[in-house]
């Protein structure tokens, strides 16, 4: 399969262009293009996704979108539409109910968008890893972890509680990965509020934690978590906490 993205957007500004950056450092083809519909004739040739950066012209070009669905439901293209609230609304009454694959409102947060072109992908080539959402609000250690688990785990990462809750409201991940200590929304509040709902209370939760005493470790503990992992512990060691994890289900 072609790992070639076609990006429609009313020019390249500042986030298209950082998009498109995201995407080619996970080794995807990018092919940015304006709602121009020869420029979408052109520009098709072995695409296999489309990311659709909605603007103005959802309402002063409404053919596009007609010809958008057209092409890609001949090529089987996947597309993936970002957008406000209003133009994602004006654009579905051009497209069929489940022609968009997945849809984000703006800003979205470039790693969960690309993310998402990452899971279609191994989605469509019928990935079996199990999935695991890690939520840390530290960059560099999202990104040290990440880089340890994906070769055995599909990882999707997100820097806050809030947007751990934004995640599980449309995906349900195999085992969540959670910080304990966090502003705003701590790891506590947010395994409260995964039990409080009936979609999301059985999802597993491992606590990273970086307090290693007993009484922090108890705490933990007393929230029944499905285990927790020292932060301080090495990748060799949290690699064998997760294949037991998943040995034991």
């Amino acid at each position: 399969m072609s790992r070639k993205i076609i990006i429609i957007s009313h020019g390249a500004g500042f986030m298209v262009n950082a998009i498109a950056n995201a995407l080619k450092l996970k080794s995807f083809e990018v092919v940015s293009i304006n709602p121009d519909l020869d420029e979408l004739d052109g520009a098709k040739s072995n695409a296999s996704y489309v990311l659709l950066y909605l603007g103005v012209y959802v309402y002063n070009n409404p053919e596009i979108i007609s010809k958008l669905w057209e092409v890609c439901r001949s090529l089987e293209l996947k597309v993936i539409a970002v957008g406000t609230d209003k133009e994602l609304a004006e654009a579905g009454k051009y497209l069929p109910q489940g022609f968009i694959t997945r849809q984000f409102t703006r800003p979205v947060e470039i790693p969960t968008l690309v993310q998402a072109f990452v899971q279609t992908e191994q989605a469509d080539a019928g990935e079996t890893r199990p999935r695991v959402l890690l939520v840390d609000d530290d960059p560099t250690f999202l990104k040290m972890i990440k880089n340890w688990l994906d070769e055995d785990y599909q990882v999707t990462i997100v820097s806050s509680g809030a947007q751990a809750m934004l995640y599980v409201a449309d995906h349900t991940p195999n085992l969540i990965l959670l910080d304990f200590d966090m502003p705003v929304v701590p790891g506590p509040k947010v395994l409260e509020m995964l039990r409080s709902e009936s979609k999301t209370a059985s999802i597993p939760v491992i606590f990273l934690t970086g307090r290693d005493d007993r009484e922090s470790v108890l705490q933990v503990l007393a929230l029944k978590p499905q285990g927790y992992v020292l932060k301080s512990s090495d990748r060799r060691k949290l690699l064998q906490t997760l294949h037991d994890f998943f040995q034991q289900r």
